[in-house]
C-alpha cells in the first residue's frame, strides 16, 4: 500500500505529534511512503522516505502577524490550497493508495481534501486536538470554520479520533462518527523492576519526574507546586527543551526544582526510571478557557508512556481534563488529583514518600493498564487497518 501523507504535522522525533507519526509510520516500506508537508526540523530523525516542504505563499502568512487575517480568509476559501499539479511534481511518478493527513491547520488538511478528491482516492485523518483552538479565526467567522471542517470531516473516508471524548466532540459538530486511536508510545519502551519502587532513590527524599514541554499550562502548574515540594523535602526533576517562558525561569530558580534539560526520548526515559520515585502529568488548575478546550478532548501522550516505566503515576488537573478521567476511571494505576490546592498535591506527594508498598502497587497497576489500554503494536495495527479499509485492500 502506498501512503501519501499532506500534512502540517509530518514524521520527525523532535515534537511530538510528529514523534507519533514516525512511530506509526516506520515500518512501512521504503518506496511506499510520501511526506508533502511543513519543513523538517534540523536535529529532527527522518523516515527513509521523501519528505518535500513546498515554497507556498501562505506558509509565512501562518506565522505572520496576519495569521488570524488569513486563516479567515481560509474559511471562505480566499486562500489557495497546495495546487493538484504541483503535488503530482513532487511525486514524481509516485501514485498513492491513500491520503493521510492530521486535522491541524487548516490549509494543510484542506489541500490534502483536495488532492484526494481530485484523484479519486480515499482520505484518512488523524484528529489529536480541536483544531479551532489553535487555528484561530475571527468571530463572526467561526461558523463559517466549523462549517467547513464539518465538510472536511465528513469526506474523510476514516476518521481517527485520539480520545472518546475528542470522537463524542466531533460527532456533535458534524454528524458522523470516527473511530478511538489512542497516541501511540514508543514499542521499545519497558518497564524497570516493580521491586525497585519499594525503596525511595534518594533515602529519605521523593524524587519526581516530569517530561514534556512546559506549554500548555504544564510548566505553570509546575511552578504553583514549587511550595508543596519544599514543604515535603521532595525534588522534581524537568527533562525537556529549556525555555525561556516566565514558567521556565521559575522553575530554573526554585530550589526544589532541578532543570535537565532536552534528551531524545529513549534516553529521557532511561534517565527518569534510573534517578526518580514518581512520574506527574500536570494540568493547569483551575484552568482558562482556552484549557477547556484543549483538555477536554486531546489525551496526552505521555501518560501512556508514563504508565510503562514501572513507576507510580500522579495525574493532577481539573475534572473535565481526559487524563485526569482516565486516572480515576483506573485507581489501581494512578493516583488523580482534582483539589487546585498545592497542599493537595503536597499530601499526596508525602504518601507517596513514606509507603513503599503503595508505589510498588501502583507501579505493577500502571505496567498492567500499559499493557491493556495502550499496547502500541496493537494501536499500529489499527492504524494500518484502517488505511487498507478505506483503500479497499
Amino acid at each position: 500500500m502506498r501512503i501519501l501523507l499532506i500534512s502540517s504535522e509530518i514524521p520527525q522525533t523532535t515534537l511530538a505529534g510528529g514523534l507519533l507519526l514516525h512511530r506509526l509510520l516506520k515500518y512501512v516500506e521504503r518506496g511506499d511512503l510520501v511526506v508533502i508537508g511543513e519543513a523538517a526540523r534540523p536535529d529532527s530523525e527522518l523516515l527513509d522516505c521523501p519528505y518535500h516542504a513546498p515554497r507556498l505563499p501562505w506558509r509565512r502568512l501562518e506565522r505572520s502577524r496576519f495569521n488570524k487575517l488569513h486563516r479567515t480568509l481560509r474559511t471562505v476559501d480566499a486562500v489557495p490550497l497546495l495546487p493538484v499539479a504541483e503535488a503530482d511534481g513532487l511525486l514524481a511518478g509516485f501514485r498513492p493508495d491513500v491520503v493521510v493527513t492530521v486535522m491541524q491547520f487548516a490549509t494543510w488538511y484542506e489541500s490534502a481534501r483536495a488532492y484526494a478528491q481530485a484523484k479519486g482516492l480515499p482520505l484518512v485523518t488523524i484528529v489529536h486536538d480541536v483544531n479551532e483552538a489553535f487555528d484561530r479565526v475571527y468571530p463572526w467567522a467561526r461558523s463559517l470554520q466549523r462549517r467547513a471542517d464539518g465538510r472536511f470531516y465528513r469526506f474523510a473516508k476514516r476518521r481517527l479520533c485520539v480520545s472518546p471524548e475528542m470522537e463524542e466532540r466531533c460527532f456533535r459538530e458534524y454528524g458522523v462518527h470516527g473511530d478511538v486511536m489512542y497516541p501511540n508510545r514508543d514499542e521499545d519502551l519497558t518497564p524497570r523492576p516493580i521491586e525497585e519502587n519499594l525503596e525511595l532513590r534518594t533515602p529519605g527524599r521523593l524524587t519526581v519526574g516530569y517530561v514534556g514541554t512546559l506549554g500548555y499550562g504544564y510548566g505553570d502548574q509546575l511552578v504553583r507546586w514549587t511550595s508543596a515540594l519544599e514543604a515535603c523535602g521532595a525534588r522534581l526533576v524537568v527533562y525537556g527543551h529549556v525555555s525561556s517562558s516566565p514558567a521556565g525561569e521559575r522553575l530554573r530558580s526554585a530550589q526544589s526544582v532541578e532543570m535537565r534539560g532536552f534528551a531524545p526520548a529513549p534516553e529521557a526515559w532511561r534517565n527518569v526510571k534510573r534517578d526518580c520515585d514518581i512520574v506527574v502529568l500536570p494540568y493547569r488548575n483551575p484552568m482558562d478557557p482556552w484549557d477547556r478546550e484543549l483538555y477536554s478532548y486531546h489525551f496526552p501522550s505521555k501518560l501512556t508512556e508514563y504508565l510503562a516505566l514501572g513507576m507510580p503515576v500522579l495525574v493532577a488537573g481539573p475534572e473535565e481534563a481526559t487524563g485526569v478521567r482516565w486516572a480515576k476511571a483506573n485507581p489501581d494505576a494512578a493516583i488523580a488529583v482534582t483539589d487546585s490546592s498545592p497542599e493537595a498535591f503536597g499530601r499526596q506527594l508525602a504518601r507517596l514518600s513514606r509507603d513503599g508498598g503503595l508505589r510498588r502497587r501502583l507501579a505493577a497497576g500502571a505496567v498492567d493498564a500499559a499493557a491493556k489500554c495502550f499496547d502500541p503494536s496493537r494501536i499500529r495495527r489499527q492504524f494500518f487497518a484502517a488505511l487498507q479499509e478505506a483503500a479497499g485492500q
